[in-house]
């Protein structure tokens, strides 16, 4: 599968086959020794053992502890990736209005929120169908939630209006 890795601000393309994994073209062998607590892993890189504790902040973006270092970790699929390609531009926000537009035609499979809702920014209110891929879209910033202008099982075209915030 292939990745593009965010760690700390620095970007790497990943790519990853069962125990081996590729980063910016240096292959490493990896392997999950133990789980010795509920967010803490003991695994063998290249056979260097590491322990590490991990986190999710608001966004689900991982975040690692090792040795008193803090690695912020997000990483994207190549689906992604291309979700955020055709989504620059959509759903920009004025100072006070916020909109989830459709990045491309589809169906509206969940809606996640309500009228009234309160939204943070990297919250997944909808979830669009395209191209046979479930795309959960997210809020562009935090507010309240407006208006819902579709409803579940909906076909959308590209920009059409999904959701509006406060």
């Amino acid at each position: 599968m292939k990745n593009k890795i965010i760690i700390n601000g620095h970007e790497f393309q990943s790519e990853s086959d069962n125990s081996n994994i590729t980063i910016s073209g240096t292959e490493k062998n990896v392997q999950l020794l133990s789980r010795p607590g509920k967010d803490v892993y003991s695994f063998s890189v290249d056979g260097k053992i590491y322990v590490i504790s991990t986190a999710k902040d608001e966004e689900g973006n991982l975040k690692i502890y090792h040795d008193g270092n803090l690695f912020e970790i997000e990483s994207k699929t190549a689906k992604e990736e291309l979700l955020e390609k055709y989504m620059i531009g959509i759903g920009s926000a004025s100072d006070k209005t916020k909109q989830i537009k459709a990045p491309m035609p589809g169906l509206v499979v969940k809606i996640n929120c309500a009228v009234g809702d309160q939204m943070k920014k990297g919250d997944k209110p909808i979830v669009i169908e395209a191209m046979k891929m479930e795309n959960a879209l997210s809020s562009p910033g935090s507010g309240t939630v407006k208006s819902i202008n579709v409803s579940e099982g909906q076909a959308v075209e590209k920009n059409t209006l999904l959701i509006e915030l406060d």
